[in-house]
């Protein structure tokens, strides 16, 4: 801890010292002019009454006690003047990256969404500093969160979706049904295509999620689906996969349980041509893998100017010197002054 303006006790000290000599100067004075004033006869009487010699002393006492308190909160607060700071070197270097969250949404999916949302709470409790977006996709895609570093509104929004999606299931008309507050349904928007679940088309709409292609930056998806197409996509799986291997971003696919046979290998085939791979909900450790294939392969910062960060501490002298008044006062009125 250091003091920005440290002559401020010094001062304080100075100031004492000088009413002090100047008290002095005026005290001999008076006595010399007191000179010409007749005493009182016979009070040695009164002077050596106990009575008034334990008066006399306590008043002593608490002057005394007053004058030292007073000189506390004195310095006290020319320490809580003089500014008493910390000092640190603050890193600012930012983690590079950049993920999208891509949901399918489409009928197939709706026992397994409730699962896949929880594993997407679990990768972002995981991650510091990236940048996240979510995209749910069925026909069409919509965004639900652009890419972002607020992780306490992504988990919020994170958790809410999941309370949708997790909310009678069966019944299809709670499901477009919307929020009861009057928010639209985390399924509008999505239904604008000819089909259902167009991976194709809902791949290569997470693809353009990402913001500012010229500047390097990792770019990352993880894509949850069945891989259950149902209708004639713009796009294809392949060609979305070219797409996102053009733009350099690496996809991670999160599958439903008891997904096999060829929707999931050929789900596995093309997002292993993107360096990325296909994890099954139910592994318990698909979380930390894709965690891990992140946060090792793709690790980019981007290296800050170092900040100074000053801290103010005036708590401990101010909380001195008003305790030190509250005595000043306290003997005062305990003297009757």
């Amino acid at each position: 801890m250091e003091l920005v303006f440290a002559w401020m006790p010094l001062a304080a000290a100075g100031l004492v010292v000088t009413v002090v000599v100047v008290l002095v100067a005026l005290r001999k004075r008076a006595d010399r002019g007191e000179r010409g004033i007749l005493s009182a006869a016979h009070t040695e009487r009164l002077l050596a009454l106990p009575e008034y010699r334990g008066a006399y002393r306590r008043a002593l006492v608490k002057l005394g006690g007053m004058v030292l308190l007073v000189l506390v909160a004195l310095g006290a607060l020319s320490v809580v003047a003089a500014r008493p700071i910390t000092t640190d070197i603050a890193d600012t270097d930012r983690v590079n990256r950049d993920i999208v969250l891509c949901l399918d949404v489409s009928g197939s999916m709706t026992a397994a969404d409730a699962a896949i949302v929880g594993r997407f709470l679990e990768l972002v409790e995981q991650f510091h500093g990236e940048r996240i977006a979510l995209v749910v996709w069925d026909s069409s895609a919509a965004q639900v969160f652009p890419l972002n570093d607020d992780y306490d509104y992504v988990e919020e929004k994170l958790a809410s979706v999941q309370d949708e999606v997790s909310s009678d299931v069966g019944d299809v008309g709670d499901l477009f049904g919307g929020d009861p507050d009057g928010d639209p349904p985390i399924w509008a928007g999505t239904d604008l295509g000819n089909g259902s679940s167009l991976i194709g088309d809902g791949l290569a709409s997470c693809v353009l999620r990402f913001d500012n292609p010229d500047l390097e930056r990792s770019r990352t998806i993880i894509l949850a689906t069945d891989n259950a197409l149902a209708g004639d996509p713009i796009v294809t799986l392949e060609e979305a996969t070219s797409f996102a291997l053009e733009r350099e971003v690496r996809v991670y696919g999160i599958t439903p349980s008891g997904m096999f046979g060829p929707d999931e290998d050929d789900l596995r085939d093309q997002l292993r041509r993107t360096g990325g791979e296909v994890f099954g909900v139910d592994d318990t450790g698909a979380g930390q893998n894709i965690v891990d294939e992140v946060l090792d392969d793709q690790a980019t910062t981007l290296e800050g100017v170092p900040e100074l960060v000053v801290i103010d501490h005036p708590g401990w002298p101010f909380r001195i010197a008003v305790l030190a008044l509250w005595g000043v006062l306290f003997l005062a009125w305990r003297a009757r002054i």
